[in-house]
Parts: structure tokens; C-alpha cells; sequence
């Protein structure tokens, strides 16, 4: 599939409606004010607290009989 002329499609081929556009700049302004991206970006990197094996069940499920 072509857009605009090259085969990779950019956001600016894409669709946005007025009311999108406008929380995406109301996200950019408060990125600006608070930092978000930089707290975004400490969650992502975190370790998890409790680790998938932990989650795991030690003998399965029980048996019926």
C-alpha cells in the first residue's frame, strides 16, 4: 500500500479527528509542566515486584477423583 507517493505510511497520512488533536496537545502541555514522560519512563524500567514464577502454583491443581 502506497501513501502519498512511498511505501511507509507517517502519522501525517493518517486521520486524526479535531477533538484527538487536541488532547494530544493537551498531554504535550502537561508533559511540559509535570515531567510526565520522565515519571512514563521510571515505570517502564522498574522491575517488577512479584516475578511470574512466583505467581505459579507450587503442585498444580488438585486431583479429582
Amino acid at each position: 500500500m502506497e501513501a502519498n507517493g512511498c511505501d511507509i505510511i507517517g502519522p501525517f497520512d493518517l486521520p486524526i479527528t479535531k477533538g484527538l488533536q487536541e488532547r494530544i496537545h493537551d498531554f504535550e502541555r502537561s508533559d511540559e509542566e509535570i515531567q510526565l514522560r520522565s515519571v512514563l519512563d521510571g515505570l517502564t524500567t522498574r522491575p517488577r515486584s512479584i516475578s511470574a514464577a512466583a505467581m505459579k502454583p507450587k503442585s498444580g491443581f488438585p486431583h479429582r477423583r
